[in-house]
């Protein structure tokens, strides 16, 4: 999924911009508001290969609900943050340090750098075929700005299993 995507907690600048966080739709690299519109001193890093999310099934089955874990190994000793969307489903998490927004879910605290890891449930909705997942991460600085900090994207598809 991230000072990379929630700029609120990362930097005081950005949250006078986004006192509520980054816009939910800020893991997809393709919108004017992704978050590397605002983490821009480095080239964002597309299909990273730090971001990974395990225990998400082959095929989804509707209406089941998945363990799914979010680790991000960050290229700096900084901290981490992350942004999480899908394109149906619902994110739930009884952490206080995530914040969920039905089909989204974002870290609210900076994570300790190194390999952040981030741990939330995600329930398959049974209204698509496909199921595409955007990730954002922030590899911060820790210096309370939007400089320095390298943004991380991911998407993942998973088909939906349908019963006959």
């Amino acid at each position: 999924m991230a000072g990379l995507s929630v700029a609120a907690f990362l930097a005081p600048g950005m949250a006078a911009a986004n006192p509520d966080g980054a816009p939910w739709i800020s893991a997809d690299p393709d919108t004017v508001h992704s978050c590397a519109s605002c983490h821009f001193d480095h080239e964002p890093v597309g299909r990273s290969q730090a971001l990974v999310m395990s225990g998400l099934p082959e095929y989804a089955s509707p209406g089941h609900v998945y363990e799914v874990v979010l680790r991000f190994a960050t290229p700096s000793e900084g901290t981490a943050g992350f942004l999480l969307t899908a394109t149906s489903g619902v994110f739930e998490s009884s952490d206080t340090s995530l914040e969920s927004n039905g089909a989204a879910i974002r870290s609210l605290t900076p994570a300790a750098a190194d390999v952040a890891t981030w741990r939330f449930q995600w329930r398959a909705g049974d209204e698509d075929d496909i199921v595409e997942f955007r990730a954002a991460a922030n590899a911060a600085n820790d210096d309370n700005s939007a400089f320095g900090d390298e943004i991380h994207f991911r998407k993942l598809v998973i088909p939906v299993a349908r019963s006959e």
